[in-house]
């Protein structure tokens, strides 16, 4: 008897060893799977947002260059001469993602000679447009206003808000004097 419980015990751990195996197997299959599964989803998402990165900053970039080229101060020095009215200083306070931020600027504005009445009205509205100019400060992140894109598409801003709002000229220039943005 002896003999046969230890065929027993024998035929009893080939079987166990049997059903083992194929544990064993399926879990390296699963883990495969999960592993596989997970790359495939790395790719699909990076690729993805490289797409997007793309198509956005070319999107903005030709909203930004179809609504203004950048300055060619070559070509100002040929442009005839602007009046200036000023609109003072400005000191606000940013806040965005980074936290608050000072703002203190001279803005200026260049008018053509030949508009008249643009004066007077830029004296009677001049309460709106600094006014519309703090909205637009106010919006700004102190990160773009330290790029010369970023300038460009601030003071383009507030010439087409001013130039909203005029009715006997419009404004050729916006001048930034004395900027800082700490």
């Amino acid at each position: 008897m002896p003999e046969q419980s230890d065929k027993d015990k024998k035929e009893k751990q080939e079987d166990n060893k049997a059903q083992e195996e194929p544990k064993k197997g399926a879990k390296i299959v699963k883990i495969l799977i999960i592993v596989l599964a997970a790359l495939g989803v790395m790719v699909i998402s990076f690729g993805a947002a490289y797409i997007m990165a793309n198509f956005v900053s070319k999107k903005n970039y030709a909203e930004f260059s179809a609504e203004k080229k950048y300055v060619d101060y070559s070509e100002k020095k040929k442009a005839k001469p602007l009046n200036v009215y000023s609109l003072e200083n400005f000191l606000l306070i940013i806040t965005d993602e980074e936290g608050p931020h000072n703002f203190k600027s001279l803005i200026d504005l260049g008018i053509d000679p030949s508009y008249g009445q643009l004066p007077a009205e830029l004296g009677s509205r001049r309460s709106q447009m600094r006014d519309i100019v703090n909205t637009i400060i106010l919006r700004q992140k102190a990160a773009d206003l330290r790029t010369p894109e970023g300038l460009e598409k601030f003071k383009y801003e507030i010439q087409a808000k001013i130039n909203d709002v005029l009715t006997s000229g419009k404004i050729e220039e916006v001048y930034l004097n004395e900027f800082v943005v700490q």
